[in-house]
């Protein structure tokens, strides 16, 4: 077992979880009111960038000197795993698909060049890895822990402005069910199905990487794939998805997967169980009156 785990987090108890699992002590970083479970949680903030915190948070981590850093996969998560493992002296480990921690150090994998291959990695303590939505799910194992503020912040930087996204991510990486968007949806003017889909699924919605970094229909956290979420739901159902590589890894776990393309020769034909050719557009109004 690990002495000390840090765990940079702000979505999820996925990450604490694991780390009370293999560590007698455990430290969380979070915005205040986001997370708890943890033997010391140390918050900044909620309105605040995590660019501000970064001086404490490395302050909190020299004295704890962790074998382990697990840090989110968002871009928060990515730039505290960066400084700290310069801290540390070490690399961070990018996008894991797979992690196991070991006593002598972590055993991972990942997709590189674009996911042609998969790269198996072992590294010793101290290590930091950058984990996705799914990588680590398990029994939850929280603990009732002191809470502190944490004091510091970077000079020369200064928060100007905060926009809400105006959606919530939900619980995708431990959906049951998920309702996956690709471009091949045509316009955002459809959105309003995929909701009423979705909510007649009682699933969660996810995205492709085009879809949120391109056209912007979803927050970026929601995309599914090599370096967004990793699912593990029992269904999941592609509207307009293409089912390249980098995203399909994202699924492999899913027990069963439904596709509507209208390309008969689509990629994700290839990985669904079951799969209705035909347009987006016209199978979503069906689909919804059929479950009605």
């Amino acid at each position: 077992m690990l002495k000390n785990v840090l765990v940079f987090s702000l979505s999820g108890t996925e990450l604490i979880s694991r780390a009370n699992a293999v560590a007698e002590n455990t430290v969380l970083v979070t915005a205040a009111g986001a997370l708890t479970g943890a033997d010391t949680v140390y918050t900044y903030p909620a309105e605040s960038s995590v660019a501000l915190q970064l001086k404490a948070i490395a302050d909190v981590a020299a004295e704890l000197q962790p074998e382990l850093v697990l840090c989110e996969a968002t871009a928060s998560g990515r730039l505290v795993a960066g400084y700290l493992a310069a801290l540390l002296k070490t690399n961070s480990l990018p996008d894991v698909q797979t992690l196991e921690i070991t006593d002598a150090g972590l055993e991972s994998t990942r997709m590189v060049y674009g996911g042609s291959f998969v790269k198996a990695e072992s590294v010793p303590y101290p290590a930091v890895a950058i984990v996705g939505g799914g990588v680590l799910l398990g029994d939850e194992n929280l603990k009732a822990g002191e809470t502190k503020e944490l004091s510091g912040t970077v000079e020369g930087l200064e928060l100007v402005s905060v926009s809400e996204s105006g959606v919530s991510m939900g619980n995708l990486a431990g959906a049951k069910r998920v309702v996956c968007v690709g471009r091949g949806l045509g316009s955002a003017d459809n959105l309003p199905l995929v909701d009423e889909l979705a909510g007649l699924l009682d699933a969660e919605i996810g995205c492709t990487r085009p879809a949120a970094e391109e056209e912007n229909w979803y927050p970026k956290n929601r995309y599914i794939g090599i370096s967004g979420v990793m699912l593990k739901s029992k269904m999941y159902l592609g509207l307009g998805v293409s089912g390249q590589m980098q995203h399909m890894i994202g699924t492999r776990s899913c027990g069963s997967i439904f596709a509507v393309n209208k390309l008969e020769g689509a990629a994700i034909v290839d990985e669904a169980d079951y799969t209705l050719v035909g347009n987006v557009n016209t199978a979503l109004p069906a689909i919804i009156e059929k479950l009605k």
